[in-house]
């Protein structure tokens, strides 16, 4: 499959493949956004990736989605395998011929117990062991199907059916679901950070003492509990400073904080700048 770059966009006359990608090389991949939905899944090693301005730390049985549009960009030190699925949504069925946002495909009676269960705003999953023997089994059925001739094209919307269902259930997650210390838990926390999460709730939800996983949380993220989320909702402050008019109180409650002054503080020794000053620049 041949990509073209245009104006930092990529495009793509295909309207599904799938590529294994295995390099023992770092590479780095500057800002760009698809002309199409690309779904990366990693087999080994680590990658670090950004989209919208968010970054997603990479690991065995993770996987990135990216929609049309999204800002992307990455970089790995090298030493990783991972899958590249491509995607058009008029590849599952004619009638979406021209779409251009994957969630089109919840209007088809296929996946429509999702449309209403789904969260759009996931981009990340973690699979445990068992669930990465079904979904690398769809894999290599899609990979093995797309050389062949004999009625492939069946084959493989029937299998990438199946395994894009598995990935929209995952992205119905649950605020009841159990959850682990790993990078699935840090997304979960960006994706909530303006919510009122306690080290005491969360480490209830990771069957663990609040003593033990703050320990443990500290060694997986590099960051205690705490310092990470308050990050997380600076983080969610600058990205509403400079895509929204909100007043900065509005702000300050919607990323979670509830005293004013501390909310300053930080900010000003995570940015460098006031909030003023940051919408100004």
């Amino acid at each position: 499959m041949a990509l073209k770059l245009l104006d930092e966009k990529y495009y793509t006359d295909e309207a599904f493949t799938i590529r294994r990608e295995k390099t023992l090389n770092p590479t780095k991949e500057k800002v760009h956004t698809h002309d199409f939905v690309e779904l990366i899944y990693v087999y080994d090693g680590k990658s670090s990736h950004k989209v919208d301005s968010i970054e997603y730390p990479l690991g065995r049985g993770d996987l990135l989605f990216v929609n049309y549009g999204n800002r992307h960009s990455f970089d790995t030190d090298g030493n990783i395998e991972y899958v590249n699925i491509i995607l058009k949504p008029d590849f599952i069925s004619r009638s979406l011929s021209g779409e251009k946002n994957v969630f089109s495909l919840l209007t088809l009676s296929s996946f429509k117990e999702f449309s209403d269960k789904i969260n759009r705003a996931k981009r990340f999953m973690h699979f445990s062991k068992d669930e990465r023997c079904r979904l690398e089994a769809l894999i290599s059925l899609m990979e093995d199907e797309e050389s062949q001739n004999n009625g492939s094209d069946f084959v493989l919307r029937s299998a990438l059916n199946i395994f894009l269902a598995i990935v929209f259930r995952k992205m119905s997650f649950s605020l009841n679901e159990q959850l682990e210390i790993n990078s699935e838990l840090l997304v979960y926390i960006r994706d909530n950070c303006g919510e009122k999460l306690s080290l005491k709730t969360i480490a209830a939800k990771c069957s663990y003492n609040p003593s033990y996983f703050s320990r443990a949380f500290k060694k997986f993220a590099g960051l205690s509990f705490l310092d990470f989320i308050s990050k997380c909702r600076i983080e969610k402050a600058c990205e509403l400073l400079s895509t929204t008019d909100k007043k900065i109180e509005d702000i300050i409650t919607e990323c979670g904080f509830s005293d004013r002054t501390r909310f300053f503080k930080l900010f000003y020794d995570e940015i460098g700048v006031t909030p003023l000053k940051y919408r100004r620049i």
